[in-house]
C-alpha cells in the first residue's frame, strides 16, 4: 500500500557525508527546550511562553 504524506522542509543540505534538514522558526528572545514537560520555551522582557517541542514533533511524526 502506498501512502502519501505531505510535509515542509525550511533548509536541507546535503554533503557526501551526511543530510541535514533544519525548520526555522522567527521566535526572538531566550529559548531552552523542557524535556520533562515536552516543549520548548521562550523568555522574553521577564514573560515565559511555551511552545510545542520540535524534536518531539519531529520524533512522532510516522514514517511510511
Amino acid at each position: 500500500m502506498l501512502v502519501s504524506i505531505n510535509f515542509q522542509i525550511d533548509i536541507i543540505i546535503l554533503t557526501p557525508y551526511f543530510i541535514s534538514i533544519l525548520e526555522v522558526k522567527n521566535i526572538s528572545g531566550s529559548l531552552y527546550f523542557n524535556s520533562i514537560f515536552t516543549q520548548m520555551v521562550r523568555t522574553i522582557e521577564d514573560k515565559e511562553e511555551g511552545f510545542p517541542d520540535p524534536v518531539k514533533q519531529v520524533k512522532d511524526k510516522p514514517i511510511n
